[in-house]
């Protein structure tokens, strides 16, 4: 049932940087911030030879067919990071209007106690998706990008992963699965793709013998260990490397889990047909992947202040502040709760930047849950901030303004270790739900007995679970008051 295989899909523990290393050898499928390309895509008429065995495995894995070749181009650093990131993508730069719609970002991170003092957010942007990968698939020109000119196992195994969003890209194409109304939609279905490309990755990855994998896991490490050293060097902020590694962290379990259920057809109709409104579901796996949305009652402007933006921003937006302050196991139990939300962005008249949202929740007892949570949260910031919260039945509100640049926001810097906890909890049910006649509750049953037994500082430290002291008569008691039968 929970037996471990010596080369597992994805490793239980991750490392803390484990977050980031999923991002660094899966790439970037988001957005350039502010430019677009002019040139149509073209063709090749044929793949290039050393990608094609790459090519099979992937239309073999989700029993789909390439409609046409694509071209796959490997880059010095310099000229990937002219490609893929804003300011190289067309030779041009951010715009006034550009300038000032990231300000009042900045000013949006600050209030909700994310980011401390200024930060250039074109560069730090440009420095997490350049940093922060390893190839690219570009849906305008419909290339694959690769950082480097050798065809290393590294690179292999991230093709796998980027040749997957072309095949996406076809199928069904980029810019329709991403067209949802909400934020949240559009998180939960770059999630969706995200966790896709990485569950074929990692199959490739199974596919490696002895030689190729062992290599491949030290470039890995090294490559993940140098890319989150480059990052903080450069100061992007850990909030937005924590949010990066979200879809690549949470998916993955998703994909996995709808496809145990009802194979790729399930996994391509999310796709194309009944398409994810929320990211709940990718949370909380025991949620419907269909669970309609609760409109929220939209928050009004302060008398003189000017609407930025109102919108539904869902559960991976609030877990971020909600690691920074709190802890995994609270941000699970906060966000299990949520059913909806709008959330209201406006500049007053002296120019500070606030946030008002109200939060809708399933019931009386998950509102007192999240409620406790966001008082955690909001307690931490700055006076300047202005935070608080009030709860009204199954509605939690909240109002947090910008403290300005040049005050402290208590950063903790505990997000992205806090975000880890509920994604590896969501990665052992799943796999242990991949046996026979063993239902995702139960999987949950036996990931949170292996959670109480080891902690998650020893699931997280970078080693086997199996490999820890006494692992097989823990399994099989864990597994037993589970209603299980452990076979390791």
């Amino acid at each position: 049932m929970a037996e471990a295989s010596p080369r597992p899909r994805r490793r239980w523990p991750w490392v803390v940087a484990g977050l980031l290393a999923i991002v660094l050898l899966a790439g970037v499928a988001t957005a350039l911030w502010w430019t677009s390309r002019d040139t149509g895509p073209t063709h090749p008429d044929k793949w290039d030879p050393r990608v094609e065995k790459i090519v099979r495995f992937v239309e073999n894995e989700r029993d789909r067919d390439f409609h046409h070749p694509v071209t796959v181009r490997f880059l010095g650093d310099t000229a990937y990071r002219k490609r893929i990131t804003g300011s190289g993508a067309d030779g041009g730069g951010p715009t006034a209007q550009d300038r000032r719609s990231a300000a009042d970002g900045l000013g949006e991170q600050r209030a909700l106690g994310i980011l401390n003092g200024k930060v250039d957010p074109f560069k730090a942007s440009d420095d997490l998706v350049s940093d922060g990968s390893l190839a690219f698939y570009d849906p305008e020109t419909q290339e694959a990008l690769v950082k480097g000119t050798k065809l290393t196992v590294g690179v292999r195994v991230t093709l796998a992963h980027e040749l997957t969003h072309a095949l996406q890209d076809q199928v069904v194409g980029l810019d329709k699965i991403e067209a949802v109304d909400s934020e949240d939609g559009q998180s939960a279905m770059h999630t969706l793709t995200e966790g896709d490309a990485t569950n074929v990755e990692d199959a490739y990855i199974a596919t490696l013998d002895d030689k190729d994998y062992r290599a491949y896991v030290d470039e890995n490490d090294a490559a993940s260990s140098g890319a989150k050293g480059q990052l903080d060097d450069k100061g992007v902020p850990a909030a937005w490397q924590a949010g990066f590694g979200l879809p690549y962290s949470y998916g993955p379990s998703f994909v996995k889990a709808v496809i145990d259920e009802g194979g790729n057809e399930a996994l391509w109709g999310l796709y194309s047909k009944k398409r994810l409104q929320s990211s709940l579901p990718v949370v909380d796996l025991l949620v419907d992947a269909h669970t309609k949305v609760t409109e929220a009652k939209a928050p009004k402007p302060a008398k003189g202040a000017k609407e930025i933006s109102t919108d539904t921003i869902g559960p991976f937006e609030w877990m971020v502040p909600l690691a920074e302050y709190t802890d995994g196991d609270t941000v699970r139990q906060a966000i299990a709760g949520w059913r909806g939300d709008s959330v209201l962005v406006s500049k007053g008249r002296s120019g500070v930047v606030c946030v008002d949202a109200n939060v809708v929740l399933a019931d009386a007892d998950a509102a007192s849950t999240f409620a406790a949570a966001v008082a955690r949260w909001l307690s931490a910031l700055p006076a300047q901030s202005r935070a608080g919260s009030t709860r009204d039945g199954t509605t939690v509100r909240l109002h947090t303004c910008d403290p300005g640049e040049k005050v402290d926001v208590p950063l903790t810097g505990r997000a992205e270790r806090n975000l880890a906890e509920p994604a590896l909890r969501n990665q052992i049910a799943t796999e242990v739900a991949s046996g026979p006649d063993i239902s995702l509750q139960e999987g949950f049953c036996f990931a949170d007995g292996l959670i109480a037994n080891y902690g998650f500082d020893t699931l997280l430290g970078g080693s086997a679970v199996t490999d820890e002291p006494g692992y097989p008569a823990v399994a099989k008691q864990v597994a037993e008051g589970c209603g299980l039968t452990f076979n390791g």
